[in-house]
């Protein structure tokens, strides 16, 4: 996802390893929805969707066309949201959420959503905020007026983007 996520900031979307990134992240989701740490089946059994991969996948599929597993990953994700069950899940699922609100299908979900996240954080004593869990407080506080992982405020945001010659060399890496 990171990956997919980078190649998109470097506007490098007509790039081999771009596409291939894509077709493993689709391939990857669950019929039912969401995606796990790697694989859907080990050993015979299907595995269950985890949120934050989850998430990530369809943030780093922000664009892409809605299809069955996108919109069944939308669902699972719209119900971990909705459960409310832990701080990260259900941040990165309103990030995710977010990226795929075009519409405004999802505007409900997450400004009910959110003030909880903010209140989670909050309640925790000093002691017992994560990093990542503050990190997330504040990009969800600012997420109507900016989500950093919106691919067209990320590629604007990467300076080296624009550049030739960094093109070129990450080009050459990828």
């Amino acid at each position: 996802s990171w990956a997919v996520l980078a190649l998109k900031a470097a506007n490098l979307l007509g790039h081999e390893r771009y596409r291939q990134g894509i077709r493993f992240l689709k391939d990857r989701i669950l019929d039912s929805g969401g995606s796990n740490y790697g694989n859907k089946v080990v050993l015979g059994k299907s595995l269950e969707p985890v949120p934050i991969p989850s998430a990530m996948t369809l943030i780093a599929l922000q664009g892409e066309a809605l299809n069955p597993q996108i919109s069944n990953s939308l669902e699972y994700i719209i119900k971990t949201v909705e459960l409310r069950n832990d701080i990260q899940d259900v941040a990165w699922g309103i990030i995710a959420l977010s990226l795929w609100n075009e519409s405004r299908q999802y505007s409900g979900i997450i400004d009910e959503a959110i003030p909880w996240v903010i209140h989670e954080i909050s309640s925790n004593s000093d002691n017992d905020v994560s990093v990542n869990d503050l990190a997330l407080g504040l990009i969800l506080q600012n997420l109507k007026d900016h989500n950093p992982f919106e691919v067209r405020k990320l590629a604007d945001s990467v300076a080296f983007s624009r550049s030739e010659e960094h093109t070129s060399e990450l080009q050459s890496l990828a």
